[in-house]
């Protein structure tokens, strides 16, 4: 015979069996009554980082619901998809910034708040206040200004150069335009 005896079979057997009745009674199965609990849902992801139900849903609630871009969204379309084409466009615009090395320093966002407040006739403290009194924190203030500033320098170097009006464009425009002859219209063109 191949070496094996019925009774080293058995014996494999019993050990496995117990080695079962032990793993189940020091690791009991959870109950098949206990609910789930959805805690969120992944929306979208933009080259692995991920936009979840509750960020979309905050945005929806709170405001702004357009930052960055509607695109693709049509006007008819629903707030929430509107709010989420947008933070989209907002995780594709900062990934690309990132890419470019478009960064803003703590000391340089520390001064552009230093300025908004000053614009706006206001200390820092008195802006912190403020912030506070619309129930946010001053770090996702900050955070969202620095996006912002981000945002702003993305644009400044990559669309804008990019934009280009034409006399011929302007004029088209214009005469597509509707309105009446009471209208005062007031065209600056460059070349």
């Amino acid at each position: 015979m191949g070496g094996r005896s019925l009774k080293d079979s058995q014996c494999n057997y019993f050990k496995i069996l117990a080695s079962l009745l032990l793993a189940t009674t020091f690791f009991k199965p959870v109950s098949l009554k206990a609910k789930e609990v959805l805690i969120d849902r992944l929306l979208a992801e933009v080259n692995g980082d991920v936009i979840t139900y509750s960020e979309v849903k905050v945005k929806v609630d709170n405001g702004p619901l357009v930052v960055m871009s509607p695109y693709p969204s049509s006007p008819d379309d629903k707030p929430f998809n509107i709010a989420l084409n947008d933070a989209i466009n907002i995780k594709l615009v900062m990934m690309k910034a990132e890419e470019l090395g478009l960064t803003v320093s703590d000391a340089e966002l520390n001064d552009e708040i230093e300025k908004f407040a000053t614009r706006r006739k206001m200390t820092v403290a008195a802006l912190k206040q403020a912030i506070r009194a619309q129930g946010l924190t001053f770090e996702k203030y900050k955070e969202d200004f620095k996006m912002q500033i981000i945002m702003s320098r993305f644009q400044g170097r990559e669309i804008m150069p990019q934009v280009k009006v034409t006399e011929k464009d302007a004029k088209l425009y214009y005469m597509r335009t509707e309105g009446n002859a009471g209208q005062v219209y007031k065209l600056q063109l460059r070349q």
